[in-house]
């Protein structure tokens, strides 16, 4: 999943983080959580208004040191990838009143219909 960051191949996922102390993350993910409705809204809103139709998913994680994980089950393109990262850590830093967050790119695989038998 990313974590807001860079851009993965397959399914892309990304994670907003930056160096926070725990409790301070901890009131940050509470936050998140409570607001995980606003961010999907929020998210769809200017995907739309760029004109990128694609489905993305959030995750508020328990542990490690990432405020929240997104995803897509699609596989679009680097440059339109970095553009939903920008708008994702925007939105996200406006809520819990950050600047310059930023993402890394976190491996992962999904499953998907298998190949026809040869």
């Amino acid at each position: 999943m990313p974590q807001i960051s860079e851009q993965t191949e397959q399914l892309d996922y990304q994670t907003l983080d930056q160096e926070i102390s725990g409790d301070r993350l901890f009131q940050q993910r509470k936050l998140l959580t409570s607001r995980l409705a606003d961010i999907a809204f929020l998210t769809r809103a200017a995907l739309d208004a760029a004109s990128l139709p694609m489905e993305i998913f959030f995750v508020i994680p328990s542990s490690g040191d990432a405020m929240i994980t997104y995803g897509t089950p699609g596989d679009p393109c680097d440059e339109d990838w970095v553009y939903v990262d920008r708008i994702i850590s925007d939105i996200v830093g406006n809520i819990v009143g950050l600047s310059g967050l930023h993402g890394r790119e976190l491996p992962c695989a999904g499953t998907g219909p298998l190949p026809a038998p040869v």
